[in-house]
């Protein structure tokens, strides 16, 4: 990961002059709860994009390690206390676990980057069952179709749109969110597997090669009959052509 991926920023630069309802990223904290990969990535990401972040988790001191020095790890109460935007990186299955945060969380914009283990195992969406927990909250479903790999590396290979949607704003209802959660499966299976398909090519090529080169030695290539030998050189030259 090269620091030239990790300082470009989260979001494009745009001029905020004229426009009271947006706050320059330099000096403004996010809140991240949670402590996976993805809070993790992400955490990481908005500290190289100007950003100053609080992780709340419910083991800080253990989580501390995993994040960079920058954010701050504290417990959960604490850091939603600090900040109006909060990114909720936790399983749908532990949403219950925040609504002793409901009277602190109320008011407060609350972004759900989770998607469903299963399609339409659920009757609503993740956003949507969020937003049944803190009525109080501002509930905006995005970033679940980025990886956290994406976040780390700089999104070269990876998918760099983000959907949105939410009850509030010029964007689609919470009630889309379902649809959002489902594009999901869109980039999953080609963003995890392309890096190793690229990888098991080339040393599948490399392989190839050296066969190759081996049965060319004089002394490998006289133990060898003419049949062998042209099957070697034929096939295999064909086959690394094609790769």
């Amino acid at each position: 990961m090269s620091g030239g991926d990790m300082a470009k920023p989260l979001l494009g630069h745009r001029s905020t002059e004229g426009d009271p309802s947006i706050t320059p990223a330099a000096g403004r904290t996010i809140g991240v709860l949670g402590s996976g990969d993805f809070a993790r990535s992400l955490a990481i990401r908005l500290v190289c994009s100007g950003f100053k972040v609080v992780v709340g988790s419910r083991n800080p001191k253990r989580k501390a390690g995993l994040f960079p020095s920058a954010a701050e790890v504290t417990f959960q109460a604490e850091a939603v206390k600090k900040t109006d935007v909060i990114f909720v990186a936790v399983f749908r299955e532990h949403y219950s676990t925040l609504c002793d945060l409901a009277d602190v969380l109320a008011g407060k914009i609350l972004v759900d980057v989770s998607n469903n283990t299963e399609i339409n195992h659920h009757k609503e969406s993740n956003a949507e069952y969020l937003a049944s927990l803190f009525p109080a909250s501002t509930v905006v479903k995005g970033f679940n179709v980025v990886s956290a790999w994406t976040l780390q590396s700089g999104a070269r290979d990876g998918n760099k749109q983000v959907l949105s949607s939410s009850d509030k704003g010029q964007i689609p209802t919470v009630s889309a969110a379902e649809a959002v959660e489902k594009k999901m499966n869109i980039w999953v299976e080609e963003e995890v597997w392309r890096m190793e398909i690229y990888i098991s090519v080339g040393i599948i090529a490399l392989g190839l090669l050296s066969l190759l080169a081996i049965t060319s030695l004089p002394s490998i290539a006289n133990s060898l009959n003419w049949r062998e030998f042209s099957f070697i050189q034929v096939t295999l030259t064909f086959a690394d052509a094609r790769e």
